[in-house]
């Protein structure tokens, strides 16, 4: 949604890992932190899931054209996403 051309290429071996022998059955998350007004996210460390066992792998990327903070959107009200009690 925020990085269309995002692509994260996966060795065989971690998917093997996490029993994934299909893309079909897999799913790629990033972790999103809010530093101030922004919210960003890890590319460099995308969580690749099997949605069938629930299996899951981190995957640390050497991949340069994304940080760990890559910028996604500012936020217009940030008090509104802070964690309350």
């Amino acid at each position: 949604m925020f990085v269309t051309d995002y692509q994260v290429p996966v060795k065989v071996e971690e998917l093997q890992s996490i029993e994934l022998s299909e893309a079909s059955t897999g799913q790629v998350f990033i972790i999103v932190n809010k530093v101030k007004d922004l919210l960003t996210g890890n590319f460099q460390g995308p969580l690749v899931v099997n949605v069938e066992n629930r299996h899951g792998k981190q995957l640390v990327l050497s991949d340069k054209r994304y940080s760990t903070r890559h910028p996604l959107m500012k936020l217009s009200n940030p008090a509104a996403f802070s964690r309350t009690g």
